[in-house]
């Protein structure tokens, strides 16, 4: 009984390798397809993600773009960026929408000089 539980194992492991072995070989000609058609966007995609690893490296080196102090830095000065740039936008706005000083500062006066 032992030895026909082992033969039938053993063929099923057998099987299951032929068939994992055939859908590896299918997928990478499917991804070398891919990459022929996309270029090697989907290549560097394939990169990337492999570099990456579970070790987590990339996420404890901080000057890794994966890292989370890295992006906060970037993200801070994005927003920071941004901050200014809409302070100075609103600063000429406000400039541009005051009225010039000789004009008058209640409504429906005329001013004391004309000329």
């Amino acid at each position: 009984m032992q030895d026909a539980y082992e033969t039938a194992r053993n063929e099923v492991l057998s099987q299951f390798q032929r068939d994992d072995g055939a859908i590896r070989a299918d997928y990478d000609v499917a991804i070398v397809d891919i990459e022929r058609q996309f270029g090697n966007r989907v290549g560097g995609r394939r990169e990337r993600k492999g570099r990456r690893g579970l070790d987590g490296s990339s996420v404890l080196d901080d000057t890794s773009h994966e890292s989370p102090r890295f992006q906060f830095e970037t993200f801070r000065k994005r927003l920071t960026t941004t901050k200014d740039r809409l302070r100075d936008q609103r600063k000429e706005m406000t400039k541009r929408s005051r009225p010039p000083a000789r004009c008058c500062r209640t409504a429906g006066k005329a001013p004391d000089r004309l000329n």
